[in-house]
């Protein structure tokens, strides 16, 4: 049942989601489909007293690998047998980020609680938010109910069709991350920098 939420209970969870998203150690696998591809990651996320480290692994071809840490960006490249390493700049967020201030956002859509259910394993607290007009884009998230994470997010159009989707199929949380699970799977000697 999708309740209509006050602006302040929308605004909570939406804040903790944040919070939870730079300020959580786990390591999962998730899965993106958009349009008819899919793809299959496995996420390790350390936030330490350093900053945030994180390591992604795609689990579905050669074994590309990408490392952000300390504001560098590391791409491992098996399949060219390259490493590509950039500064930081400003990437698509992990999870996507949402306005936390949702009075402003009333003559553009609408945020409702719906029910909780299982994500991974976890309770989660759904958070609707659906266009008024036929012209935006919908969002239903999937909020880990105890930690804030998000854990699943659909992205629909106007008539509700699903364009695109994100769900972990496990996540494990822990106090602190390994530092062996952040590093390469490959040394990179024989790669061309």
């Amino acid at each position: 049942v999708v309740v209509l939420a006050d602006n302040a209970a929308v605004e909570a969870w939406l804040q903790k989601m944040h919070q939870a998203a730079h300020m959580s150690n786990y390591v999962g696998k998730f899965v993106y489909q958009q349009d008819n591809q899919l793809s299959l990651m496995r996420i390790i996320h350390a936030a330490t007293k350093d900053g945030e480290h994180e390591r992604l692994i795609s689990l579905d071809d050669i074994g590309r690998e990408i490392i952000r840490s300390e504001g560098i960006v590391t791409c491992i490249l098996p399949d060219s047998k390259s490493v590509v390493v950039e500064k930081g700049r400003p990437i698509q967020q992990f999870p996507p980020k949402f306005p936390m201030k949702v009075e402003k956002l009333k003559d553009y859509y609408r945020f409702a609680l719906d029910n909780q259910e299982k994500v991974a394993g976890r309770t989660a607290q759904k958070i609707v938010i659906a266009p008024n007009d036929q012209f935006r884009y919908g969002h239903n998230l999937w909020v880990d109910k105890e930690t804030g994470l998000l854990l699943k997010t659909h992205l629909v159009d106007g008539r509700g069709n699903l364009l695109e989707q994100f769900m972990f199929t496990e996540i494990e949380f822990m106090q602190s991350v390994p530092d062996d699970l952040l590093k390469p799977r490959i040394t990179g000697d024989a790669y061309t920098w």
